[in-house]
């Protein structure tokens, strides 16, 4: 999960999102949808393993200076 929070609110919370695969039900919402604690890789952002060049995109819906981010991760078999 991506957490816009320095210093407020989590700007991202709900904003459309893109990225360049999805592998399983890892689609790129997941990523904003708030939630920090997963029950597994189906609900997480995930990409195709051969994606070499993976990305994933947050449209914040105005500009905003954003001076850090916070990425959230179960290691392991899990979210990455």
């Amino acid at each position: 999960m991506i957490h816009f929070d320095f210093p407020g609110p989590n700007i991202a919370l709900h904003k459309p999102t893109q990225q360049s695969s999805v592998y399983n039900d890892g689609t790129s919402d997941k990523g904003v949808d708030g939630r920090r604690e997963n029950e597994g890789a189906r609900e997480c952002v995930v990409t195709y393993w051969r994606d070499d060049g993976a990305w994933w995109m947050v449209d914040l819906g105005a500009e905003y200076t954003v001076t850090g981010v916070k990425m959230y991760t179960l290691g392991g078999d899990r979210c990455m």
